[in-house]
């Protein structure tokens, strides 16, 4: 709301700005007058209305990094099942500790892998393969959608341009790891896989039109 120049008493912030704003009054100090100066014309710019205009955006308000339509492919986060190792450890261990608690869910678990296991094997005697073709078709499907990266840290999906209608959301963190695939599937060579920090989070494979653009937005992932 308004900006104005003095000086104080206190060595070191004898150089003065005070601002006032809605809410209060903010007093800052320097024991330089050039740059209190320097401060107090750059805030002057600001009396008034906000001169920020922020990009919108349907998923939130963040600003936009960067945007483009390319195809992409989630991968579900899948935990690793327990090893017949780690269960008779398990079990091991519930026999000497009766306050083993975890023994009811670790027996469990193993009793609905071996019936998994027996429906496997009925639907591969009835002609599974044809049902594990399927299921790496769908696993290597790619969909073309519009992408955002948000300074929040998030990835985000929308159906469009205008980004009204939000798909998918990638939450990366600040320890986000992107690289090329190892064994990228045919005509997707310039693919690369968005790993967020999180251990447990899904992650995304992503196609750009060429590898300039997958450089390019590896580059600003990693930044």
């Amino acid at each position: 709301m308004g900006v104005k120049t003095g000086h104080g008493k206190t060595k070191g912030t004898e150089h003065r700005i005070t601002l006032n704003t809605p809410k209060r009054e903010w007093e800052l100090g320097s024991g330089e007058g050039a740059l209190a100066a320097e401060w107090a014309e750059a805030l002057q710019q600001w009396i008034g209305l906000p001169k920020v205009e922020r990009i919108e955006s349907g998923g939130g308000s963040s600003e936009v990094v960067k945007a483009q339509w390319m195809e992409v492919r989630i991968e579900v986060y899948k935990p690793d099942e327990i090893s017949e190792e780690e269960l008779a450890r398990s079990n091991t261990i519930q026999k000497s500790v009766s306050s083993f608690t975890r023994s009811f869910t670790l027996t469990g678990r193993k009793k609905e892998k071996k019936e998994e296991e027996s429906k496997a094997a009925e639907a591969a005697v009835g002609g599974g393969e044809e049902d594990e073709d399927d299921e790496d078709e769908e696993e290597d499907s790619f969909t073309w959608v519009y992408v955002a990266l948000m300074a929040d840290h998030t990835l985000r999906q929308f159906e469009n341009e205008s980004m009204s209608t939000q798909l998918h959301c990638l939450k990366l963190g600040y320890l986000v790891q992107s690289d090329y695939l190892d064994d990228p599937p045919d005509t997707y060579e310039h693919a690369f896989r968005v790993k967020p920090e999180s251990a447990l989070a899904d992650s995304w494979v992503l196609c750009p039109d060429s590898s300039n653009d997958s450089e390019e937005w590896m580059a600003v992932l990693k930044a």
